[in-house]
């Protein structure tokens, strides 16, 4: 049984590398033509893709386990060496002990990872892109034509671009002191001029020296471009005025979830519920509770993926390796993570956290138990 259990473990070991690869490479790939379309060059994409790294292995370890574990038992099923096993008195449920595992310890990091490391990297990563996008900024605001510069938390709408004057600039921002509970502004600041110029200090800070234009006070859904501002509250009127961007990163007041850690979200937790119940905190509460659901269910997917795909390679004898990718690439963006998405909004609109983001959990290890079920009996 010892050089059983070392034989599918070299099989399932070979394709699930071969599948990390494949996955990994492909959602790097997304985000590095996203960061690119950007306008990022190469070598500033490259200095911080790494902190992508715990993110994107998070989603592509529980496909590349599923697709491991069903060309593995595929293979023994179309060879001939599942039945020779079984005649051999072996269960099919001992063939996954080596699985099983295995994946024991691709699932402490997933916990790990969506638990610490993530949200720590997503920190570091929105530290970089603030200084990285000030750059960027520079090049975007130097050159001719319309353009949407998003420099957190400035918004740069600019109609018109010559050399290091910009003609109808429109900039808004969330004003300090209005974040609602859930972390969104209230009411922002918007400044309108009919041209600024450009000015630089050092490689941390660009000041915009604005001419006849009006600042307003609005509210935020009223902000967005195109939408006229709406009469006062206050508005004021100058001619001249100027407004420094910064690089450097200051702490945030709030974290939005998915940048808290799960003691951070835990501990939101409890301070949500020893705060008075109105809607507000009832819909903080949900928000909080279906990310921390959400972490845990996704960590503990490659499990519910080897109950699923042991059965359903041993149901596939004559699968090939490019079936075999097909119907993991169908089984968990297809079904397994919009169940999941749909979870996530059901739970922040009120369901039952636990209950929404566990469901397509149990579904799928259902759905295994009675694949195996079936492959017992045949």
């Amino acid at each position: 049984m010892r050089v059983l259990q070392a034989y599918i473990f070299k099989e399932f070991r070979t394709n699930l590398l071969s599948a990390l690869v494949i996955f990994t490479s492909l959602m790097f790939l997304m985000n590095l033509l996203k960061a690119l379309g950007l306008g990022f060059s190469i070598l500033q994409v490259a200095s911080f893709m790494a902190h992508y790294i715990p993110y994107v292995l998070t989603w592509s370890i529980p496909m590349s386990v599923l697709t491991a574990t069903v060309t593995t038992f595929s293979k023994f099923s179309e060879t001939g060496e599942l039945i020779a096993m079984q005649s051999g008195g072996i269960h099919a449920l001992r063939l996954m002990k080596t699985l099983i595992i295995t994946v024991f310890g691709l699932v402490i990091f997933s916990v790990y990872a969506n638990a610490t490391l993530i949200p720590e990297s997503r920190m570091r990563l929105k530290d970089l892109q603030r200084s990285m996008g000030l750059e960027l900024a520079m090049v975007l605001l130097t050159q001719r034509g319309e353009k949407v510069i998003n420099l957190p938390p400035y918004t740069i709408y600019v109609d018109k671009v010559e050399g290091r004057t910009l003609h109808h600039v429109d900039i808004q921002a969330p004003l300090a002191g209005t974040t609602g509970i859930s972390g969104h502004p209230e009411r922002m600041l918007v400044m309108r001029a009919q041209s600024a110029q450009i000015s630089t200090k050092g490689n941390r800070d660009i000041d915009l020296l604005m001419r006849d234009g009006h600042t307003a006070i609005v509210d935020s859904d009223l902000s967005a471009t195109g939408v006229g501002i709406p009469l006062p509250p206050r508005v004021w009127f100058w001619e001249e005025g100027s407004i420094s961007i910064s690089g450097s990163v200051s702490k945030p007041d709030f974290l939005p979830p998915k940048d808290m850690t799960i003691t951070q979200l835990r501990d939101q937790l409890h301070h949500l519920s020893a705060m008075k119940r109105t809607a507000s905190t009832e819909e903080e509460t949900n928000r909080i509770a279906t990310e921390i659901h959400t972490r845990i269910s996704l960590s503990l997917v490659s499990f519910v993926f080897v109950i699923l795909g042991a059965p359903l390679g041993m149901l596939c004898r004559r699968a090939n390796a490019v079936i075999a990718f097909g119907a993991s690439l169908f089984l968990s963006l297809g079904l397994y993570y919009p169940l999941l998405l749909l979870g996530q909004t059901l739970g922040k609109r009120g369901f039952e956290p636990m209950l929404v983001m566990w469901a397509p959990n149990a579904l799928f290890t259902v759905v295994g138990l009675m694949l195996f079920r079936l492959v017992v009996r045949s």
